[in-house]
């Protein structure tokens, strides 16, 4: 018994050492019978001994089994924590990159995606490992997804130009490039997508356009302006010299009523004048919030005789900056007045200041019924107006003086109202 326990537990040496020590205990107890029992005591010697080597030996090879797979387990615990810190290092990696990223399986489920991508349309990872690409994109893009998964051996690199809203509600122009992912043997393994925002790109290409289009129309107005003023000039002093004489009513009522219109046809010149990109700036450090109080009694008492509210939010922390006071506030009456003339009477104007992004932030926001889609692309271009009686030219002026100071002009409309902003640089 003590020769199979042993076995079992050290080993095949030790195994050894215990038959032996057996048999001499067997040989010592044959000699003290005179070796009366000799050879049944020499066969059950070999008979421990080849016990002890089976037993033995099939421990050693448990032990060595053993040992092999504690080896395996410690190498894919070592495996399994390199590949996880490689994970995680690829993760933060992807974490950088400014472009929301995401990659699926072949059924177009998410199966992983970078910070950015989260913060884009807001869903925490946990929550898009559990939806589809249809639960987060359009149904065309995706169509076109499965296309290419469809035939991947086939396809190339699927660009598709986009409108998708974000977690902010804000409507972004993105372009989505896709990828299938193959392994070493060619066969397809998952799903690459990248969404670029072209947003400001676009804008900036709509600006420059406009910008274009504006200096072109300020080239034209210097060089005609002055010239239509010399004409103006001449056949307003003759009518001036008809209202003179005496005993005729109606050539002076009409007179009158001609002055009033070449009057009227120079303040337009003069706005069309201004216009012009090289007119000189008297820059200052000002405050913004200073500049907007000053004009307000004069928008409060226009606003009080269209029978309209004004309501004034100005943040404390806005900081000075350089400004020709002149020009922003001829800004802010041309966006105010129209504000006020789109709005029914007990609307509230409102005038805010904040900062955001480093940038000084001039809001100002009416209750009328929106600006027309028809021209809303137009905005800022002169003598486009979608009012009876307007010249389209209090908007384009409005540009000119943005574009002078390093500004940016946006707006929101819609049939509640709309809200310009203005943004300056700090």
């Amino acid at each position: 018994m003590p020769v199979i326990v042993i076995s079992l537990k050290y080993g095949l040496k030790m195994a050894f050492v215990a038959t032996a020590l057996s048999s001499v205990t067997v040989l010592f107890l044959s000699y003290q019978r005179s070796f009366s029992t000799i050879n049944a005591d020499i066969i059950l010697i070999g008979i421990l001994f080849l016990l002890a080597w089976l037993l033995g030996q099939m421990t050693e090879t448990q032990y060595e089994i053993r040992s092999n797979l504690q080896l395996e387990v410690a190498s894919r615990k070592r495996a399994e924590k390199e590949i996880k810190k490689q994970l995680g290092f690829l993760q933060n990696l992807i974490d950088t990159i400014p472009n929301p990223i995401f990659y699926t399986n072949l059924d177009l489920s998410f199966t992983g995606c970078n910070k950015a991508f989260t913060d884009f349309f807001g869903i925490p990872q946990e929550e898009l490992l559990r939806k589809t690409i249809w639960d987060v994109f359009p149904p065309d893009p995706c169509e076109k997804i499965c296309c290419i998964l469809n035939k991947p051996q086939d396809s190339e690199l699927l660009k598709l130009e986009l409108t998708l809203t974000n977690h902010k509600g804000s409507l972004r122009e993105v372009i989505l490039n896709n990828a299938v992912i193959f392994d070493t043997e060619n066969k397809a393994l998952s799903l690459l997508g990248i969404l670029i925002d072209i947003t400001e790109e676009r804008q900036f290409q709509k600006e420059m356009a406009r910008v274009d289009k504006l200096n072109l129309i300020c080239e034209m107005a210097a060089g005609i302006a002055h010239e239509i003023r010399n004409p103006i000039t001449t056949v307003k002093g003759f009518l001036q010299l008809y209202q003179m004489k005496p005993n005729n009513d109606t050539i002076q009522e009409n007179a009158q009523l001609m002055i009033e219109e070449l009057d009227r046809a120079n303040s337009i010149i003069t706005e069309y004048l201004s216009l012009a990109k090289n007119q000189t700036l008297n820059l200052t450090s000002k405050n913004l919030n200073h500049i907007i109080l000053s004009i307000a009694p004069l928008l409060e008492a226009d606003a009080s005789i269209l029978e309209k509210n004004l309501k004034l939010d100005l943040k404390d922390d806005i900081p000075d900056s350089l400004f020709d006071e002149a020009q922003i506030r001829q800004l802010l009456l041309n966006i105010c007045h129209n504000g006020l003339e789109a709005m029914e009477a007990g609307g509230t104007l409102t005038i805010r200041t904040y900062l955001q992004d480093a940038q000084i932030v001039l809001e100002i926001n009416d209750q009328g019924k929106g600006i027309s889609k028809d021209i809303q692309d137009k905005i800022g271009t002169p003598f486009v107006t979608d009012k009876e009686n307007g010249t389209g030219l209090g908007l384009a002026v409005c540009y000119s003086i943005a574009s002078r100071h390093n500004a940016s002009i946006t707006f929101d409309t819609g049939p509640k109202g709309t809200t310009f902003y203005i943004r300056f640089r700090t």
